[in-house]
């Protein structure tokens, strides 16, 4: 991509998200490689509409989009031939609804898994997804990987608790599955089908889930085998 093609693009995007919001320093931007491939912009949209407008802007320019939540799991799959765009979920952190009482909650995809835990805590519950770097992880980047720990063979897995899920599609479009309930049998299920997509078919927004009584109690056991 040339110089001047960049800064055009960089100048459009930047009407869409504000100019705080796209990174143009080459150091910056190779701080971003994935596997050693620098994209060439990264935008932080900082709303569902924003998302909405960059990824038709991506979509009628054909041009390669990657999601990253905590940049946590990038390196997972095969090493991109090049990176267009990055679009950092890092400004989704809306807590849209939570009821205690119902043990549901919903939340922007750019919330860290440890902000969600600590804020459930506090009424005595659990969103049971035991993994390492759960201060960088977020709510998307878990859906997108399928994130799981030790606590899945308790309360299972993410495809076992979320109720809702909203994305945008890859020519812009706003789209949700379920909803925010426990008791829904509205529409397909794109839950299952957007947890474990790695990215693939839809930048997630969004999700609902359903929560559990935090355990009164843990133990960890410690086992030692005597090698044969």
């Amino acid at each position: 991509m040339s110089t001047a093609t960049t800064s055009m693009r960089m100048n459009e995007l930047a009407a869409i998200v504000g100019d705080k919001y796209v990174v143009e320093s080459a150091e910056k931007l190779n701080a971003l490689a994935i596997d050693g491939v620098a994209p060439a912009i990264c935008v932080s949209p900082g709303s569902v509409e924003e998302v909405a407008a960059v990824m038709r802007y991506a979509y009628e320019r054909e041009l390669v989009v990657v999601p990253a939540g905590g940049f946590v799991h990038q390196e997972i799959g095969n090493t991109p031939a090049q990176v267009d765009l990055l679009l950092k979920t890092e400004r989704l952190t809306a807590i849209e609804h939570y009821d205690p009482g119902d043990l549901t909650i919903g939340v922007a995809s750019g919330v860290t898994l440890n902000d969600l835990k600590a804020l459930v805590r506090d009424q005595g519950q659990v969103f049971p997804i035991d993994i390492a770097h759960t201060d960088r992880v977020t709510v998307g980047g878990a859906m997108a990987v399928a994130a799981s720990g030790p606590h899945k063979h308790f309360f299972g897995g993410l495809r076992d608790f979320c109720l809702g899920v909203r994305f945008v599609t890859a020519d812009g479009k706003i789209a949700k599955g379920g909803g925010r309930v426990v008791k829904n049998v509205a529409g397909f299920d794109l839950m299952k089908l957007m947890i474990g997509s790695y990215g693939t078919l839809a930048v997630i927004t969004s999700a609902s889930f359903k929560l559990f009584p935090h355990p009164l109690g843990t133990r960890t056991f410690i086992s030692e085998f005597t090698k044969l």
